[in-house]
């Protein structure tokens, strides 16, 4: 019989403040005003939104399910081989130049899976995890005395390796996810100001040439710029003191997921280092 009274308003009929303001509140999930409804219309309008709450409620219990914790305990080990083969080139006086060639490794991941709520290692599965071959070549060059010019590029054969990626919970190649081998470039300069104080500063950019079907959150490779500074200082002739910094800046990709969700990769690192130099 209390109908035609004021939802705010109760309280007289028998209503609760606590149960006045759940009401409310389910009145404006529900997309309306709950200011000047009187009872009757409040019952009419969550009436007519009972099945979407109950819609929502099942979607929410699916992604509480999802969103849920898990639990793994694992580990993965593995060895493999690489020859490693050099060439040096120094004149003694202002200029230097290397090339080196690392063989792939191949290598071999062996689950040993204790807990695994999330279903991704199987214990005793086996999962291929090379080390590509790669190709470096060097060069440094002293156009006056305290001044070091330097350079460098690196080669990863990324495609001949194999990396374990899984695509739909099936391993597939990396030329199948990997479009082009990546590479980085460095540049640097070294400039003595004095018998004791050395300075620094290089730059490094590195390309990766996978595809979108690579990224993933449990794995995804980003094309970054690096830069940074440092300093050596000689305490003595045996002795001497390293100070480095560098910040790397990653270049973000996002992949879509369909309509459903999109998932954005991204990071960013600064790397502070000391070392000391002992010469005997």
């Amino acid at each position: 019989g209390g109908g035609t009274v004021l939802l705010s308003d109760g309280t007289g009929v028998g209503l609760t403040a606590e149960q006045i303001g759940q009401i409310q509140g389910l009145i404006m999930a529900a997309g309306q005003d709950p200011t000047g409804v009187n009872i009757a219309t409040a019952q009419f309008i969550l009436d007519a939104a009972a099945p979407v709450f109950a819609a929502n409620s099942t979607l929410m219990a699916g992604f509480a399910l999802a969103t849920g914790d898990l639990e793994l305990e694992a580990m993965q080990t593995g060895s493999g081989f690489a020859p490693v083969v050099g060439f040096t080139y120094n004149n003694k006086s202002n200029f230097v130049f290397a090339v080196k060639y690392e063989h792939k490794a191949q290598i071999t991941l062996i689950n040993e899976t204790t807990v695994d709520n999330v279903g991704l290692y199987p214990d005793g599965e086996e999962t291929p995890s090379d080390m590509p071959g790669n190709l470096t070549v060097g060069v440094a060059f002293k156009p006056m005395e305290k001044l070091t010019l330097s350079a460098g590029y690196h080669l990863y054969f990324d495609r001949s390796a194999n990396y374990g990626k899984k695509i739909a919970g099936s391993f597939v190649e990396n030329k199948d996810v990997i479009d082009k081998d990546f590479w980085e470039a460095a540049f640097g300069v070294e400039y003595a100001l004095s018998e004791k104080l050395l300075v620094s500063a290089g730059y490094l950019r590195t390309q990766t040439g996978v595809n979108i079907d690579y990224q993933s959150d449990f794995s995804h490779s980003l094309s970054t710029n690096s830069i940074g500074v440092g300093g050596r200082f000689m305490v003595n002739n045996n002795i001497g003191i390293n100070l480095g910094f560098m910040n790397t800046f990653y270049e973000g990709t996002v992949k879509a997921f369909g309509t459903l969700y999109e998932e954005e990769y991204n990071r960013s690192a600064m790397v502070i280092a000391l070392g000391v130099d002992f010469k005997f």
